[in-house]
């Protein structure tokens, strides 16, 4: 998950090193000293129909003082159907700061990630409205819309070389395509990639084995192609592609769909955010990074992972299969018996984690 900066210092009294030792400093003392006050701990089920009259326009406070503002929406994998997490205004920019620490503490451990640019893929999804009228939309949705986002200073762990315009481009495939396009125009700065998922990062490298020629057309002509309608993501592509006919070869003389994905030999990581055993094994065999000795990184469990450690692992085959094999039966079971045990309250229309969205 991207991290947002909790405060507006400005470029010219930034201190990197000074605001990661105050950011890990805050850590250790909010995990040092904690409330000792009890907090009750309650299911989705208990709050059900809480949630369902304020979704139906009830406004008193049940659930909080403060008005709700939006619903944040989960994704539907832990019982077949979305549920709806109430949310306030102020609930934003705590959440802003959480995402903040993130990468102080990574970067500890995988040092230079605060160098170049992050070619990472980010997306907006689509979002509903409850029959009282509140917007329900997925946690990353609100955030890349909110101010804290779209009007964050200048900070080198949010250095991407996607434009805001890209990344809110509701189109998907637009979205997909022009974050590709100025990625690999920028290569030369890119020392990190990486996604929120890991399974959307695979699907950009599938992308650019399947568009990697109308891409190099348009880094060649320095244009983009007609099929990007959106115009102010044309806009904005617009402002940093340059004809450059030298790079648009070099990415047609890599051999394709046996794409090798080769980075400036400082490269640090793929930094990824949701990881588990099926999508990491599925990102090791797919990204192949010539040259470097690179880690991937998961920014959510704070873990890196060298790739030839990880390929080479004694029994992983054994591991892998049997994870798969549980996996899948778990599914099975949460599907009996937990499909369509709510009425659904919004609809939308894709699905969260559409496989097939961008190709």
């Amino acid at each position: 998950m991207p991290e947002a900066p909790n405060d507006h210092t400005s470029t010219t009294d930034y201190t990197l090193t000074e605001k990661n030792k105050n950011t890990l400093q805050f850590i250790e003392d909010v995990t040092s000293n904690p409330d000792e006050k009890s907090v009750p701990v309650v299911t989705y089920e208990d709050l059900h129909d809480d949630i369902t009259r304020i979704a139906n326009g009830d406004k008193s406070p049940i659930l909080s003082s403060h008005p709700i503002s939006e619903f944040l929406t989960s994704s539907g994998t832990s019982g077949g159907e979305r549920k709806l997490m109430p949310t306030i205004n102020d609930e934003l920019g705590r959440r802003s700061q959480l995402y903040s620490l993130l990468m102080p503490v990574m970067n500890q451990f995988v040092p230079g990630l605060d160098k170049g640019k992050g070619m990472y893929f980010l997306f907006i999804k689509s979002e509903a409205k409850t029959p009282g009228g509140l917007v329900a939309r997925p946690v990353l949705t609100s955030y890349y819309k909110s101010s804290h986002f779209k009007e964050r200073p200048y900070d080198p762990y949010t250095n991407y070389t996607s434009p805001n315009e890209t990344i809110l481009c509701p189109d998907s495939y637009q979205s997909m395509y022009s974050q590709m396009l100025c990625g690999l125009y920028l290569n030369k700065e890119v020392l990190r990639v990486g996604a929120v998922f890991a399974s959307g990062f695979i699907r950009a490298i599938r992308f650019l084995e399947k568009h990697w020629s109308l891409l190099c057309h348009d880094i060649r002509t320095g244009s983009i192609n007609s099929i990007i309608t959106d115009s102010l993501v044309r806009e904005s592509v617009m402002k940093i592609l340059k004809p450059d006919p030298n790079l648009a070869d070099f990415i047609e003389g890599i051999d394709s769909p046996n794409l090798q994905i080769r980075f400036n030999p400082k490269y640090k990581a793929s930094v990824v955010g949701g990881l588990n055993v099926r999508t990491l094994i599925s990102l090791l065999l797919t990204v192949r990074i010539v040259g470097v000795s690179a880690y991937i990184s998961c920014q959510l469990f704070c873990a890196t992972i060298r790739r030839e450690i990880a390929l080479s692992s004694p029994g992983m085959g054994k591991k892998i299969k049997l994870h798969l094999e549980r996996e899948m039966q778990f599914n099975q079971w949460r599907s009996k018996n937990f499909k369509g045990m709510h009425p659904t309250l919004i609809s939308t229309k894709e699905e969260e984690d559409n496989e097939e969205e961008v190709t």
